[in-house]
């Protein structure tokens, strides 16, 4: 999966998201913290950064998104 950072892509009641660089460098600290908690949770693997895309490639991951299981129909349901 390749995600890209879009300039003013964002809502316009959020903060600009990080440039690639800056979420590929998140995603990998994530990734190696994850892979040694004994939790059924995951973190995708970062796979190569674009840096004249501002983009980053990083592998998919099956299952339900963190965002899904924090909106309140999710606790209701």
């Amino acid at each position: 999966m390749v995600k890209q950072h879009r300039q003013n892509g964002g809502q316009i009641d959020l903060e600009e998201p990080l440039h690639a660089a800056e979420q590929f460098r998140s995603l990998a600290t994530l990734h190696r913290h994850f892979r040694s908690v004994d939790e059924p949770l995951g973190v995708p693997r970062p796979v190569a950064l674009f840096g004249d895309l501002d983009a980053f490639a990083m592998q998919h991951v099956a299952g339900v998104q963190v965002n899904r299981l924090l909106r309140p129909a999710a606790v209701i349901n």
